[in-house]
């Protein structure tokens, strides 16, 4: 298995350097690449960052390359998105002075921000044109597929909790939810396609896609993952295609809707009883009930410091303030921002998200006709959709950081398509006086 992820990383790194759309693909498969690494390779296991330098390396050959052959590059990098997107992330390090959680905190941040410019940052800069979406969503379909497969047959991967993981002792292991986001996005870049491109290789790709992305969201135990991905991708079909036939539509939303209904029956013939439980409807309530009381528990103290509603109570002030430290954040993004970073915080998440929306409506009015790159928005649409789902069940700001990535890539392909009309009319006009 060692060989197999070294030739993942290999290929990925030389189809990053070359392509931004696969550098952007690279960078999506790097919380699954890393546990296979970390988990088969005992050099990548001593240094636990390389995978990361790598792949960061990959994406800056690939901005470098960019740069040295364009010569414009850069411009219109700079969107109202990104801008928003890094000033909350500066405020909510700001937060740190008054926060209660000070130590716990300051380890998230410091965590986060490497992947924060890589994924924010760095990868904005090299999806830069819809040209690039297009490698993007064929990166993950490969490198998702391939690292995800491997996986699900390593030995290295046991149970954990109804969950697959790699034990890196008896109290440390990997996260388990990576590997159902990343089939969550698989599931999405294979359904939110262009008819034009049903080629043989491409439909085999896509199924096989499926097929590993939903076997890896059953063995992680990513419930809410598959959930999320099954009701993007219906929503978005009418966005990656014009619904012509009304009956190939339906059954086109029955096939992906009877995905909830299978994956759980496999679940039941595949997965060993202390695995089962996670998919048991019991098991699903207690969870969700306990991610509302991590809110409920906030907002009381929130409640009663108005000036907590202005500035927040401060970064991972959830683990101080209330007698649920134990869980590490509240696993929801939209009251972590509200109650921690305060209305300064909410103000920044909104401009990014209103901002993000907006060029998004540009985008789809400008592709509507074309059906390649229709699809190609789609993809980037709905893994954003299907990202901010995920944000209101998990992680914290510093860890659902390919939402804003995501954003941020959205923004940066509105602003390449306008600087491409305002090169275009000053060429037509050069012409014009030339003439």
């Amino acid at each position: 298995m060692g060989v197999l992820g070294l030739l993942i990383l290999a290929s990925g790194f030389l189809a990053g350097a070359l392509s931004g759309g696969a550098a952007g693909a690279f960078s999506f498969v790097l919380f699954p690449l890393q546990q296979l690494l970390w988990a088969t390779s005992g050099l990548f296991f001593a240094y636990r960052t390389l995978p990361n330098f790598i792949v960061a390396t990959a994406v800056g050959l690939s901005v470098t390359r960019e740069f040295l052959t364009s010569t414009r590059s850069f411009a219109g990098a700079w969107t109202v998105t990104l801008v928003a997107s890094l000033s909350l992330y500066v405020w909510a390090a700001l937060t740190l002075i008054w926060s209660p959680s000070y130590a716990s905190g300051s380890e998230l941040i410091f965590q986060g921000i490497p992947y924060v410019i890589l994924m924010v940052i760095l990868v904005p800069f090299a999806v830069h044109g819809i040209e690039q979406t297009a490698a993007l969503r064929t990166g993950i379909l490969i490198f998702g597929t391939a690292t995800l497969a491997t996986i699900s047959i390593s030995p290295e991967f046991t149970y954990w909790g109804g969950r697959l993981v790699f034990q890196f002792s008896s109290e440390a292991r990997t996260n388990p939810l990576a590997l159902g986001e990343l089939g969550g996005l698989m599931l999405l870049a294979a359904t939110l396609d262009s008819t034009e491109r049903r080629t043989v290789r491409n439909r085999l790709l896509r199924g096989t896609a499926i097929t590993v992305g939903l076997i890896g969201m059953l063995q992680s135990g990513s419930r809410g993952q598959l959930v999320g991905a099954v009701l993007t991708a219906i929503a978005f079909i009418p966005v990656a295609r014009s619904i012509v036939n009304f009956r190939r539509f339906a059954t086109t939303v029955l096939i992906v809707l009877t995905l909830l209904v299978v994956v759980p029956l496999l679940a039941s013939k595949l997965l060993e009883a202390t695995a089962l439980n996670r998919w048991d409807s019991a098991d699903i309530q207690d969870a969700s009930a306990g991610r509302l009381e991590n809110i409920l528990d906030i907002f009381n103290v929130w409640a009663r410091n108005p000036l907590a509603w202005i500035i927040g109570l401060g970064a991972n002030a959830f683990t101080t303030v209330t007698g649920a430290g134990s869980e590490g954040w509240i696993h929801n993004l939209s009251a972590e921002i509200t109650f921690e970073y305060g209305a300064i915080g909410v103000l920044l998440f909104g401009v990014a998200i209103t901002s993000a929306f907006r060029d998004s409506v540009w985008l789809f009015d400008r592709f509507r006709d074309d059906p390649s790159k229709r699809a190609d928005l789609a993809f980037i649409l709905g893994a954003t959709a299907f990202e901010f789902f995920l944000t209101q069940k998990q992680s914290h700001l510093w860890g659902d950081i390919s939402l804003f990535g995501l954003m941020c890539i959205l923004s940066r392909l509105r602003s390449t398509e306008v600087i491409n009309d305002r090169e275009h009319s000053t060429s037509a006009d050069v012409d014009l006086a030339n003439a």
